[in-house]
């Protein structure tokens, strides 16, 4: 079936790209991939005709690092930091949504990095969103990322 996208207060959103990375997130990669590739297309082409959309950007960030291509994923992601609205209050969830991105693709050292950017700022995502989130179930036994998630469950810094 034919993807629709759809424009809501400046965010392109695709009504099955859930659905694919909510299949990817339950270990379902076979079903998933032909799915994220499908979507990485499509974002691909918006981007074309949307050039700098942070929306679009931060999808595919997230689209990529799925697939687990890390140099596109630390490209896309960078971009779509760079494309954020500055906005001091959701800085924190950017970079959590680029953490994922990171994370999903291999890029730990750069996932980690931007994880204990945002907890240490301690406006946005905190420590149970880092936790829970299965974004991150690929590094959670990376040493670094694993003594940040205890440094900061337990309230240390």
């Amino acid at each position: 079936s034919r993807r629709r996208h759809t424009r809501l207060q400046g965010d392109w959103s695709s009504d099955v790209c859930s659905s694919d990375l909510t299949l990817y997130y339950f270990d379902n990669t076979k079903d998933a991939r032909p799915l994220l590739i499908s979507a990485r297309q499509e974002f691909s082409k918006l981007l074309d005709d949307n050039a700098g959309n942070y929306a679009i950007l931060r999808s595919l960030c997230v689209i990529e690092g799925a697939l687990g291509d890390t140099q596109s994923a630390l490209r896309i992601c960078n971009d779509a930091l760079e494309a954020a609205p500055r906005d001091a209050t959701l800085t924190g969830w950017f970079e959590f949504y680029a953490a994922h991105g990171l994370a999903m693709a291999g890029a730990t050292e750069a996932a980690v990095q931007l994880v204990r950017r945002i907890l240490e700022r301690r406006e946005g995502p905190g420590i149970y969103d880092v936790e829970s989130h299965p974004a991150f179930s690929g590094i959670r036994s990376d040493p670094e990322f694993a003594a940040l998630l205890q440094q900061y469950s337990r309230g240390q810094k």
